[in-house]
């Protein structure tokens, strides 16, 4: 294996980590938020809004997250279900280690400069 190689198999394995990070995150924001009132009342988008808190920029920074997860694992994910051409297009169009890696800093990115106006 090559230096580029370890470096992509660190990637995927960070993508997936934070994705499982994210999605905890939101569960246990979802667990404290549904023993109050506003939980019984609230529609479902202010649901995941409240989610996120209540700000636009963390739900993006969560879906940019989970997304970068996906596309990190998903040629994994073809190749274990018995599905190799699938993941072969999948790397013939689009490196989904680039991609999810550009998730990734965009999503650091917006996710420091909420938390960096958050704090002011």
């Amino acid at each position: 294996m090559t230096v580029l190689d370890y470096v992509g198999v660190t990637l995927n394995v960070l993508s997936i980590v934070m994705t499982a990070g994210i999605v905890f995150a939101i569960y246990h924001n979802y667990s404290v938020l549904k023993v109050t009132q506003f939980w019984a009342e609230a529609k479902w988008y202010e649901k995941i809004f409240a989610c996120c808190r209540d700000s636009a920029t963390w739900l993006w920074a969560y879906v940019q997250w989970v997304a970068a997860g996906l596309l990190a694992g998903s040629t994994w994910l073809a190749e274990a279900v018995g599905q190799p051409e699938v993941a072969a297009i999948m790397q013939q169009y689009f490196d989904p280690k680039v991609v999810g890696s550009v998730l990734v800093v965009c999503a650091i990115f917006t996710m420091w400069t909420r938390a960096r106006t958050l704090a002011k």
